[in-house]
Protein backbone atom coordinates (compact mmCIF):
# COMPACT_ATOMS: atom_id res chain seq x y z
CA UNK A 1 0.00 0.00 0.00
CA UNK A 2 1.00 3.93 -0.74
CA UNK A 3 2.55 5.41 1.87
CA UNK A 4 2.06 9.64 1.87
CA UNK A 5 3.68 12.25 4.38
CA UNK A 6 1.89 15.92 3.91
CA UNK A 7 3.92 18.62 5.50
CA UNK A 8 3.81 22.53 5.39
CA UNK A 9 6.79 24.18 4.44
CA UNK A 10 6.71 27.12 6.90
CA UNK A 11 9.14 26.01 9.11
CA UNK A 12 8.44 22.51 11.56
CA UNK A 13 9.63 19.84 9.54
CA UNK A 14 10.26 20.92 5.91
CA UNK A 15 14.36 20.03 5.75
CA UNK A 16 13.39 16.89 7.66
CA UNK A 17 10.57 15.97 4.70
CA UNK A 18 13.20 16.97 2.14
CA UNK A 19 16.17 14.42 3.54
CA UNK A 20 13.69 11.55 3.96
CA UNK A 21 12.49 12.09 0.07
CA UNK A 22 15.63 11.73 -0.77
CA UNK A 23 16.69 9.30 1.07
CA UNK A 24 13.40 6.99 0.28
CA UNK A 25 13.96 3.71 -2.10
CA UNK A 26 10.56 2.94 -1.47
CA UNK A 27 8.67 3.65 -4.98
CA UNK A 28 5.00 3.53 -2.63
CA UNK A 29 6.36 6.18 -0.74
CA UNK A 30 5.40 9.71 -1.62
CA UNK A 31 6.24 13.07 -0.05
CA UNK A 32 4.68 15.96 -0.72
CA UNK A 33 5.60 19.49 0.57
CA UNK A 34 2.56 21.90 0.84
CA UNK A 35 3.78 25.94 0.33
CA UNK A 36 2.51 29.02 3.00
CA UNK A 37 1.06 26.04 5.25
CA UNK A 38 3.05 24.85 8.88
CA UNK A 39 3.21 21.61 10.31
CA UNK A 40 -0.33 21.96 11.79
CA UNK A 41 -2.12 23.66 9.47
CA UNK A 42 -2.16 21.33 6.84
CA UNK A 43 -3.19 18.45 9.09
CA UNK A 44 -7.20 19.04 8.89
CA UNK A 45 -7.59 20.00 5.53
CA UNK A 46 -5.09 16.95 3.92
CA UNK A 47 -7.36 14.47 6.55
CA UNK A 48 -10.36 15.67 5.07
CA UNK A 49 -9.05 15.42 1.52
CA UNK A 50 -8.03 11.46 2.46
CA UNK A 51 -11.15 10.78 3.93
CA UNK A 52 -13.37 11.63 1.24
CA UNK A 53 -11.05 9.84 -1.54
CA UNK A 54 -11.58 6.87 0.98
CA UNK A 55 -15.32 7.28 1.24
CA UNK A 56 -15.99 7.68 -2.70
CA UNK A 57 -14.27 4.48 -3.28
CA UNK A 58 -12.33 5.54 -6.13
CA UNK A 59 -11.30 2.33 -7.34
CA UNK A 60 -8.19 0.20 -5.49
CA UNK A 61 -6.50 1.42 -2.60
CA UNK A 62 -3.17 -0.19 -3.29
CA UNK A 63 -3.57 2.70 -6.72
CA UNK A 64 -4.18 5.53 -4.42
CA UNK A 65 -2.37 8.71 -5.40
CA UNK A 66 -2.61 12.67 -4.50
CA UNK A 67 -0.72 14.69 -6.80
CA UNK A 68 1.21 17.90 -5.76
CA UNK A 69 -1.50 19.80 -7.86
CA UNK A 70 -4.23 18.50 -6.59
CA UNK A 71 -2.90 19.26 -2.50
CA UNK A 72 -2.12 22.70 -3.74
CA UNK A 73 -5.37 23.23 -4.74
CA UNK A 74 -6.58 22.73 -1.27
CA UNK A 75 -5.02 25.26 -0.03
CA UNK A 76 -5.35 28.13 -2.77
CA UNK A 77 -1.86 27.45 -4.49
Amino acid sequence: MPVFVFEGMEGGNAAALADRARASTNPLAHFLAIPNVDHFSVLAPMNELIAETLVSGKGDLSKLAFTQDEVNLIFGR
